[in-house]
């Protein structure tokens, strides 16, 4: 988590640079560990994208919520590098890059787990006007140390895929979407954890 925390002061720390956004949703997230073992999770969601020089830029974002009536919480943080281009067609955009994050959760106040993670992006924008544009999402990576109480853990294929629409509101943009994840644990009961998200918020950009 601390060079998560130094990634974020850097990609602030350049903004006098380029450009920075900020996107703060509620979100409510779906988990699914296994066999009998589902709940939503209502919490946060924080994007933060850094734009580069060219078409190069950092981005973090983050999850944190929380079930008081389940003993729940789950954490997932990630850092990406990402380029942007056009793709000869007007107005789409293929944006991808390489990330690195951490998911963690703790379950009915004994279950815990937590995993590390590397994947490729593998973005489509289309932008309909300078008012609204809308993004498929998806990443395909593996999942390391992970730990599960209790049981052996496997390191295994992990992703997700989701799509969002920005409509400009104001001096921002308001954003909607929906994600899908998966991220496999143990071989034991079929335990692995999928994460189904839907969220909306708002877009502040600066500089």
């Amino acid at each position: 988590m601390r060079y998560l925390i130094v990634l974020l002061g850097l990609l602030f720390s350049v903004s006098a640079l380029a450009n920075t956004s900020v996107n703060i949703n509620y979100v409510s997230v779906g988990q699914h560990d296994g066999p009998g073992l589902s709940m939503s999770l209502p919490g946060v969601k924080l994007v933060a994208n850094q734009s580069l020089t060219g078409p190069y830029s950092i981005r973090y974002s983050g999850i944190w919520s929380k079930s008081t009536a389940n003993e729940a919480t789950f954490w997932d943080s990630n850092v990406d590098a990402l380029v942007k281009y056009n793709l000869l067609v007007p107005n789409l955009y293929t944006i991808a890059g390489v990330g690195i994050g951490r998911t963690a959760m703790n379950t009915y106040g004994n279950f815990d787990m937590s995993a590390w993670n590397v994947y490729a992006v593998a973005n489509l924008e289309y932008v309909f006007n300078s008012n609204v544009n809308a993004e498929l999402t998806s990443t395909f990576g593996r999942d390391f140390d992970t730990q599960l109480t209790g049981y052996n853990t496997i390191g295994g294929l992990s992703y997700s895929f989701g799509v969002k629409g920005n409509y400009k509101v104001g001096p921002g943009f308001f954003t909607l979407g929906v994600s899908y994840g998966h991220m496999p644990l143990t071989t034991q009961y079929d335990y692995h954890l999928t994460t189904d998200q839907f969220y909306g918020g708002y877009t502040i950009m600066f500089g």
